[in-house]
């Protein structure tokens, strides 16, 4: 038995290939989802899907759901009753383990030869590792991960008579969007295009139903403080209420209107007043249309892109698969077909396609303990000891037809043979002459095994000895033909051509089909030596495109070499070469060595170490500060580029002020982490919107001027004075050369003036870092930043020991300290120095190949990093 696994954020589904036959297992009351839901109670009994929902209502604190989109986080889940803390992995674990048991129950079957769990194309690295682990906690061996589009396209092929085309696969579930467009030739299945958005899904509409209908009617109704959603009196009404709206939401889907409803015995609390609480509301669809109306217009334009993108219009694609239970949405259904002006495909289940071609992309693997392949789908046979006829077939198709190919060689006219083919069912074909090379096409009448005979006759008509073989040919369902990278991951380094700025590299580009691997040389950027502390971090990011800077992407992972690794005695200089090899397989997981020539040695890395870097919490007031900072960050960006340009582009920021609105109301009504981390990638989707904006060719020139007057007042308030002769008269002279080239506005120019500005930067840093003062100031302000300290512990112990450093006044321990806490710090929302610190240089090659870095707005009163070491 293969399985495929749909584990979504709200629900989840189970299918199996068992001899070809493809079929969903029903839970225990006959439903073909399961909604991700758990509920434990004090005496830890547990209950799961539909009986876990029908609690949320009653006890809502001992209930988890939606915490697929905390996958890839700390966050903890609370089941308060039980004293039971899980985090997302574990809650995914549980569900997984429920899911398979369905499967056992229903297929009566007891092994599962390989499961494939899918992820949406959005997921990044840290996310896909999470539900890799949540298998192995849920004992599933032999797992592979495929992108939810892919594993939709296949099963709408394999159940729609139309299996040529070009199809836009639309998948909108609880938590993200998946958009792929994909051809199919004769069942199998390409990705040509992919895009996404991580957080917005079905959750997001339910959040916009609470914070702009449920809550104003409780605060016009009810004697209520306005920041009641975050008082630990109202959690249950919170909890409930989003219960209740998820509900209606649903209802709208088969009807026109419905209440938001919840007893006061469902409630049970009471106001400021005393009065008893509950939920009566009226919601119909124009009004759930208008609240989702922009999240929705991104979506078709999100599709619009794909399209242009790809030099597609409208009348080139075949249909539309709706996929995820958000589109059932009778605005998606309505609108999303009538806007893009393609055909929608109604016939498959948005609820359970992803599953059943999950289970069709299972059966056509081989599975191996340590990974798996695609299995062969063409093979050889030679037949006729003397004739030596050589037959070459598909034995793995999509199609309901197969060509046999008989090969007679260069003298088979002289061998006077026939060939025929017959099968298991009953067909046979014509005896034909073998002249050359010639073509049987044979039908594929059943899905699955079709066994054929192949013989020989010579020109008597009797068979030839030896001169047959018996074939099989599977007929599937559908085939992949490849799985695609769905991002781009890129390593940061640091320039060492004097600019010390820092970039991201790139390893593996979105679309490469996988498995690939390969190699990047690079250079120590600081000295490592055994036995003292420090470490060389290859960090990797997901790289969106045009955006090269480190601070506009995410941060999903670091590969650590410490000093605890190399041999008593063993030096790493600055500038040793520093070779990664990387390999990412068909679920899209990066694996590396870090291979340093200079002490022959090379050291394997784990799987992709994320416990540290970029794995953020996002709970409680922690949480909060670092959306609140990123948003910060963000707000920042644009008001520097607003002035940089004078307004020039109102029209372009309008759009990016609303974003900015929207997300400080969400901040303010956020109540759960998945809140709180929606709102911080909004914040760094606000930033890398700003920055695209700047390096257009009407805006790059004033961003670039404004950015030269800004080094150059931060010098001059706080680094001329006591810097040396030669750093003063080396700033002066980039910043007189910077001014010049600026004069001409060509891109080269403004590139040239980019890279000075880059290096001004680095000159005014260099002097800083020698400066006492600034090391303490820095140390002092970092050492209040605890919630963007990734390994909380090692901050502590950090913050202790500056604190003795700085009494004894060592600042070269100091120093040291201050580096470590800012190399331990979330890139997100964190200190600019933290964000830019990198442990590899460019090799010289890398330098002279790299991309061109679009340019932003530095911080006033904040300043970039040279890569420390």
């Amino acid at each position: 038995m293969h399985l495929g696994i749909d584990l979504g954020t709200t629900n989840s589904a189970v299918a199996g290939s068992i001899d070809s036959d493809i079929r969903i297992f029903k839970t225990i009351d006959g439903h073909d989802v399961l909604p991700s839901v758990i509920y434990i109670d004090k005496g830890g009994h547990r209950l799961y899907g539909q009986r876990a929902f029908q609690q949320a209502l009653i006890s809502p604190e001992n209930v988890a759901a939606g915490f697929k989109r905390l996958m890839g986080t700390s966050a903890p889940i609370e089941f308060a009753e039980a004293g039971l803390t899980m985090s997302a992995e574990d809650c995914s674990a549980e569900i997984l383990k429920h899911l398979v048991g369905q499967a056992y129950v229903e297929s009566g079957e007891s092994e599962i030869e390989g499961t494939v769990i899918t992820i949406p194309a959005a997921f990044n690295q840290m996310q896909s590792e999470a539900t890799l682990r949540a298998a192995k906690k849920a004992g599933l061996e032999r797992v592979s991960l495929l992108q939810e589009p892919i594993a939709a396209a296949m099963a709408s092929i394999a159940r729609h008579s139309g299996r040529n085309g070009l199809f836009l696969v639309y998948d909108l579930g609880g938590g993200t969007f998946d958009l792929a467009l994909v051809q199919s030739m004769i069942g199998s299945v390409k990705v040509l295009a992919h895009e996404g958005i991580n957080m917005l899904g079905g959750r997001d509409f339910d959040r916009a139903i609470v914070n702009n209908i449920v809550r104003p009617w409780l605060i016009d109704t009810f004697d209520l403080p306005v920041n009641f959603q975050k008082d630990i009196k109202y959690r249950r009404l919170v909890r409930i209420g989003q219960l209740a709206a998820e509900k209606a939401k649903v209802a709208l889907s088969r009807q026109t209107s419905e209440k938001i409803f919840a007893s006061s015995d469902e409630l049970r609390v009471a106001d400021d007043s005393g009065r008893e609480m509950y939920l009566e509301i009226d919601l119909d669809r124009p009004m759930l249309e208008e609240l989702v109306r922009e999240k929705l217009a991104d979506t078709i334009a999100l599709s619009r892109k794909v399209l242009a993108d790809n030099g597609c219009k409208p009348e080139d694609i075949d249909r539309i698969v709706f996929i995820g239970g958000a589109t059932k949405m009778h605005w998606v259904r309505e609108h999303v077909p009538q806007e893009l002006g393609i055909a929608a495909d109604l016939k498959i289940d948005p609820m359970t396609a992803v599953a059943l071609g999950a289970a069709m992309f299972a059966e056509s693997r081989e599975w191996r303990r340590d990974g798996t392949s695609r299995k062969a789908a063409q093979a050889y046979r030679t037949i006729g000891s003397d004739l030596a006829l050589k037959i070459d077939f598909p034995i793995r198709t999509a199609d309901d037809r197969a060509e046999i190919h008989v090969y007679g060689g260069k003298n088979s006219a002289e061998k006077r043979c026939d060939v025929m083919i017959s099968a298991e069912s009953g067909w046979k074909s014509e005896r034909q002459r073998v002249m050359g090379d010639i073509s049987i096409d044979v039908p594929l009448k059943t899905m699955g095994r079709n066994a054929f005979k192949v013989v020989v006759y010579d020109d008597t008509g009797k068979p030839v000895i030896n001169g047959s073989s018996e074939i099989e040919i599977v007929r599937t369902h559908a085939t992949a033909a490849g799985v695609p990278a769905t991002q781009t991951l890129a390593v940061k380094v640091r320039d060492d051509n004097g600019s010390g700025r820092n970039r991201l590299e790139p390893l593996i580009e979105k679309g490469k089909l996988l498995p690939a691997s390969g190699s990047k040389s690079l250079l120590a950027a600081h000295e490592l030596v055994a036995s003292k502390p420090g470490s060389i971090d290859l960090e990797v990011f997901q790289r969106e495109s045009d955006l090269g800077d480190p601070a506009l992407n995410l941060p999903v992972g670091v590969f650590r070499l410490s000093a605890d690794d190399l041999a008593a005695g063993t030096v790493i200089r600055a500038g040793d070469a520093v070779v990664f090899h990387w390999a990412m397989d068909d679920s899209g997981l990066l694996t590396a060595n870090v291979e340093l020539p200079s002490i022959r040695r090379k050291f394997s890395t784990p799987k992709f170490y994320v416990d540290q870097a970029g794995h953020a919490s996002y709970v409680g007031e922690d949480g909060e500060r670092m959306a609140a900072n990123a948003l910060k960050q963000a707000e920042r960006d644009l008001t520097e580029f607003e002035e940089a340009t004078g307004g020039a582009f109102a029209e372009n920021t309008a759009p990016i002020h609303r974003r900015l609105a929207n997300a400080r109301e969400a901040l303010s009504n956020a109540t759960d982490a998945d809140a709180i981390r929606s709102v911080t990638e909004e914040a760094r989707h606000v930033r890398q919107a700003t920055a695209l904006l700047a390096a257009t060719p009407n805006a790059r020139a004033k961003v670039l001027r404004y950015a030269l007057a800004e080094v150059r007042t931060i010098f001059e308030q706080v680094a001329r004075e006591n810097a040396d002769k030669p750093t003063v008269k080396r700033f002066d002279s980039l910043l007189k050369e910077a001014q010049k080239k600026l004069k001409k506005e060509t891109q080269e120019r403004l590139d040239e003036v980019e890279a000075l500005h880059d290096e001004l930067e680095s000159t005014m840093l260099r002097a800083l870092w020698q400066d006492a003062g600034f090391v303490v100031y820095l140390y002092q302000d970092l050492s209040k930043e605890r919630y963007l300290a990734s390994d909380k512990p090692l901050f502590d112990k950090l913050v202790t020991e500056g604190a003795e450093a700085l009494q004894r006044m060592d600042i070269g321990r100091l120093r040291e300290i201050t580096e470590t806490m800012c190399r331990h710090q979330f890139a997100f929302g964190a200190n600019k120095i933290a964000a830019s610190l990198a442990s590899v240089s460019a090799s010289p090659q890398e330098q002279r190949n790299g991309p061109p870095r679009v340019p932003t707005v530095p911080a006033r009163g904040q300043h970039t990093s040279v890569g420390i070491g």
